[in-house]
């Protein structure tokens, strides 16, 4: 997380509490979490602790079996999505239809939704405080209760007998070791910070924090994904022709966005007409002829309306 997101996930969170309410918020020591508090620091009602370094797998309020709770309704969901596409593909097999997807696509998308139905949905707030109830945060001589994994249920077994089977996938991993892979579970092999970890953490916000902020942003390299630009741009024309708005301010907003996808289109690629595209696809010159049609209709609605728009 970058420190700028962290600097606005702050202010939401600031928002959320008011002024009234007193809360302590628990952080990890992270360098983007240390910039993003150095530059919005909280208001007086709300007490911002960092965890000391290599210490969240001590003090984690959130103990196992919650955690686990929650990766077997995530499962769930992918186990479902997997399913359905092994499912369709067999069946069109069957049929000596042509298959449109042999493998399953999950987005990221996907995987944020399936993991906010089964935190939000699933675990309840009554449940969290239990497990801060348990933490060492509060007592480090609190019985600690040994977690034993639960079974998984019938509807989980017969969907991941449906994905391997379904899928013809050969050697297969059990249904155990997907839930809890080899080495999740042991313990970390040191817990105790160093001392230049805690000066460190009490220290003031460094240049090299930033610097090391940075690299880990940009130590991936940006890959250009022809497919996933074009199904943006399918997006965003579908949305175009459900909106019922015939402003002249929603006309401005469309033309200054197509502006700036030529825009950039021009100043990022060597190909200037739309027909040097068409190595690339018929989809994508499709997508491409449809935006600038749609560019030239914006800019037809928009030389009649009020200047400045």
């Amino acid at each position: 997380m970058a420190g700028l997101l962290m600097h606005d996930w702050l202010q939401l969170f600031y928002d959320h509490i008011g002024g009234e309410i007193k809360v302590l918020l628990l952080m990890d020591n992270f360098s983007a979490h240390r910039v993003g508090l150095r530059d919005n620091p909280p208001p007086d009602n709300i007490r911002i602790e960092v965890l000391p370094a290599r210490s969240t797998s001590v003090f984690q309020p959130l103990d196992e079996g919650k955690i686990c709770n929650t990766k077997v309704h995530y499962l769930e969901h992918l186990l479902a999505e997997q399913r359905l596409t092994f499912r369709a593909a067999r069946i069109c097999e069957e049929s000596g239809v042509e298959i449109p997807e042999e493998k399953p696509k999950i987005s990221i998308r996907d995987a944020v939704w399936w993991l906010h139905d089964a935190w939000v949905n699933k675990v309840t707030p009554t449940t969290i405080q239990n497990c801060f109830r348990k933490s060492t945060l509060y007592d480090e001589n609190y019985p600690q209760e040994e977690f034993v994994r639960p079974e998984p249920s019938e509807q989980l077994r017969s969907f991941y007998t449906d994905v391997v089977n379904d899928g013809r996938i050969q050697d297969a991993m059990s249904l155990s070791e997907v839930l809890s892979p080899e080495g999740e579970d042991s313990p970390p092999s040191s817990a105790m910070p160093t001392i230049g970890e805690i000066v460190n953490m009490y220290s003031p916000i460094t240049e090299e924090d930033e610097a090391n902020e940075e690299v880990q942003e940009s130590d991936k390299a940006q890959v250009v994904d022809w497919k996933a630009g074009v199904r943006s741009a399918s997006h965003i024309l579908s949305l175009l022709s459900l909106i019922n708005d015939d402003t002249s301010e929603f006309k401005g907003n469309c033309r200054r966005m197509l502006e700036t996808f030529a825009r950039n289109l021009n100043q990022t690629l060597v190909q200037k007409s739309i027909m040097d595209f068409a190595p690339f696809g018929s989809t994508m010159l499709t997508a491409l002829c449809q935006l600038q049609l749609a560019y030239q209709f914006v800019q037809s609605q928009t030389q009649s309306a009020a200047p400045g728009i």
